[in-house]
C-alpha cells in the first residue's frame, strides 16, 4: 500500500479548513442577523425587521472581511528573491 503524496493531504486539510471556517462565520453572521430581527420584532412590520437583520449581518460579515485583511497584511510576509527563483524556475527559458 503507497503511502498518499504530502501534498495532496496538504490540499485536504486546507480544504476541509475553508469549509470548516465558512461554516462558522456563516452561523455568526445568522446569529447576529437573528439577534437582531428577533430584538425588532415586536416594534414595526416584520419584513423590514428581517431586511434590518440581514442588513446588520453584511456589515458584521464587512467587518469580519476587513480585520482578515488587514491581519493578512500586518503577518504574512514574501520572500520576493525566493519567489521570483520559484517563477524563474517554473517558466521555461
Amino acid at each position: 500500500m503507497s503511502q498518499p503524496c504530502t501534498v495532496i493531504v496538504g490540499l485536504r486539510s486546507r480544504r476541509s479548513a475553508q469549509r470548516a471556517c465558512g461554516a462558522l462565520g456563516l452561523a455568526i453572521l445568522t446569529a447576529v442577523s437573528t439577534a437582531r430581527t428577533n430584538a425588532l420584532t415586536p416594534s414595526r412590520n416584520p419584513f423590514a425587521n428581517l431586511v434590518q437583520g440581514w442588513d446588520l449581518g453584511f456589515m458584521v460579515g464587512g467587518g469580519l472581511l476587513l480585520l482578515a485583511s488587514l491581519t493578512m497584511f500586518a503577518l504574512v510576509r514574501v520572500d520576493r528573491d525566493a519567489a521570483v527563483r520559484a517563477v524563474e524556475l517554473a517558466v521555461p527559458a
